[in-house]
């Protein structure tokens, strides 16, 4: 949990990425196919902010294949990617594409 310190500016991936590349995006997209085979199409929820005075980055991704990521990084460090508990019955919008 980070705290009641921590500082966060919600946006949608859209919205992010139509303000232009975020430069962690390419060292995600090669740590999250290198682990997990996951080619990105899509970021969500993702949220910036500080703690403790270092950038704090949470968001969820989806992959090609229909697969979710929760993503997070502390500073310079690694992303943490684990597997999004499943959702509902349906297609994703990657499938519907």
């Amino acid at each position: 949990m980070l705290g009641a310190g921590a500082i966060f500016a919600m946006t949608s991936g859209f919205l992010l990425l139509s303000q232009g590349t975020p430069e962690w995006l390419p060292e995600l997209e090669e740590q999250i196919f290198r682990d997990h085979d996951c080619a990105v199409v899509q970021l969500t929820n993702v949220r910036r902010g500080q703690h403790h005075g270092l950038e704090v980055l949470v968001g969820e991704v989806e992959c090609e294949d229909g697969r979710s990521f929760d993503i997070f990084r502390r500073g310079d460090d690694d992303f943490r990617i684990a597997r999004s508990p499943e959702k509902p019955a349906g297609r994703s919008r990657s499938q519907r594409e």
